[in-house]
């Protein structure tokens, strides 16, 4: 017996499996997609950690530069009489009798690399003396922060004033 097939029927079978066969390619082709898109976002995520981290070493090695550039500038604790000395000279200079009242010892602290001064100075002298002196802390090799200025001024014009300059100056250790 001689079976009749219908080329109708072998063509929709083929054109079938044929469909068949591109869905399955596009559904494979969909997974691989995906896996792509993942890989690249964490290839993505690994850039930007990697880019975290060197700024992150950039901005230590900016900050190791500016603590050393500060131990630099800042003198040592042990030079703190020179500094005492250069505001009496200051003082002299502006015709001003200074008494030094350190409120605050520069403290010896292990992992501390800096330390502060806080000063109360004493002064004597007429306004502008007084005046010119707090303006030549301005040209001295110290930082050297004013925090407050107490004085009490006799009545009338002129006299000599009485009064205390609150100074805060740091130190490398």
């Amino acid at each position: 017996m001689k079976l009749k097939i219908n080329k109708n029927i072998i063509l929709f079978f083929l054109l079938f499996i044929e469909a068949a066969a591109i869905a399955g390619g596009f559904y494979f082709l969909n997974i691989y997609a995906e896996k792509i898109h993942s890989v690249h976002s964490e290839l993505t995520a690994w850039q930007r950690k990697d880019q975290d981290l060197r700024h992150l070493q950039e901005d230590y090695t900016a900050s190791k530069d500016l603590v050393k550039l500060v131990n630099d500038t800042l003198p040592a604790k042990s030079q703190i009489i020179g500094f005492f000395e250069e505001l009496e000279n200051l003082a002299s200079q502006s015709g001003v009798l200074l008494s030094i009242n350190m409120v605050k010892l520069p403290e010896e602290d292990q992992g501390k690399k800096l330390a502060t001064a806080n000063l109360n100075l004493i002064v004597k002298g007429s306004f502008g003396q007084i005046e010119s002196f707090i303006k030549s802390l301005e040209t001295i090799d110290q930082l050297v922060l004013v925090r407050q200025l107490v004085y009490n001024a006799p009545k009338g014009l002129g006299g000599e004033i009485s009064g205390t300059v609150f100074i805060k100056t740091y130190f490398s250790l």
